[in-house]
């Protein structure tokens, strides 16, 4: 099952931006823990501590597909923190 298909299966139609933050940010901390370069346009920064996974099926995933629907849940973050008139820090 493809990571769109998982997003689909998974996310709470009530709040998708939460769901969507929450894979952004696993699949960001996966990339960092294989040592992959996170893209700068996702501001993000290691923690010190490493949250408990609820996404367990991104760490089956390729470096690729976790870039590309990395990118994907960052504009559909960004769109809807405008939407919901969720401020960015």
């Amino acid at each position: 099952m493809s990571l769109k298909d998982e997003f689909r299966l998974y996310s709470d139609p009530l709040d998708k931006w939460a769901f969507a933050l929450g894979m952004w940010f696993e699949i960001a901390e996966e990339l960092d823990y294989r040592g992959v370069k996170v893209p700068k346009e996702w501001d993000y920064e290691a923690g010190l501590v490493s949250l408990s996974s609820d996404f367990q099926f991104i760490h089956d995933e390729g470096k690729e597909e976790l870039i590309h629907f990395g990118n994907v849940l960052c504009r559909l973050v960004r769109h809807y923190g405008r939407v919901e008139g969720v401020r960015r820090g």
